[in-house]
């Protein structure tokens, strides 16, 4: 047998019968959109399906049968780094802003604080990494600028190194 590839198609084992993946037991979302699946995450009984530029949110609670129930357009990520997790919430960021989604709805968390060009210039990068920390209920954006080779060790230099940006969840604080 040939390995075939399919990034936009899950597929699911039996009922407890983690190491086989039957070829029909498959969903297929959104096939042939021209966007990849890049990472799975669960919250309740939902599963979410990061896609480049989307995210589908499917109820898995019945077996074998998993549902669409949500297509949220324009909340997808680019990497599996933009996504952190809590009890309560998923989070995610993309161009667009950073996003809580609590198994309903979603929220941009950065709406009416932080304009969304400096957002995209100073924060947002493809190797930048979103994290939770529950002790202090905060998400922690962190990113590595591409510098001049030496630049990050010279004082003054033009380029920035490294850059955070804070996000207090208890007070919506910046």
């Amino acid at each position: 047998d040939r390995i075939i590839t399919k990034p936009d198609t899950i597929l699911f084992s039996p009922i407890n019968r983690f190491d086989i993946l039957p070829k029909d037991n498959k969903f297929a979302i959104a096939r042939i959109d021209g966007q990849d699946i890049v990472k799975l995450e669960t919250i309740a009984s939902q599963l979410l399906v990061y896609k480049t530029t989307d995210l589908f949110v499917l109820d898995v609670s019945a077996p074998h049968n998993p549902r669409l129930i949500q297509t949220l357009y324009g909340k997808g990520v680019s990497d599996h780094n933009h996504i952190a997790k809590s009890d309560n919430y998923m989070f995610s960021m993309n161009k667009s802003g950073v996003f809580a989604y609590d198994g309903e709805g979603v929220q941009n968390l950065l709406k009416d604080k932080l304009d969304s060009e400096f957002f995209i210039k100073n924060i947002y990068k493809a190797d930048s990494r979103l994290l939770y920390e529950p002790k202090e209920n905060m998400l922690f954006i962190i990113n590595n600028y591409d510098t001049a080779p030496g630049t990050d060790i010279i004082p003054n230099a033009e380029g920035i190194a490294n850059k955070a940006l804070i996000i207090n969840l208890t007070t919506g604080g910046l």
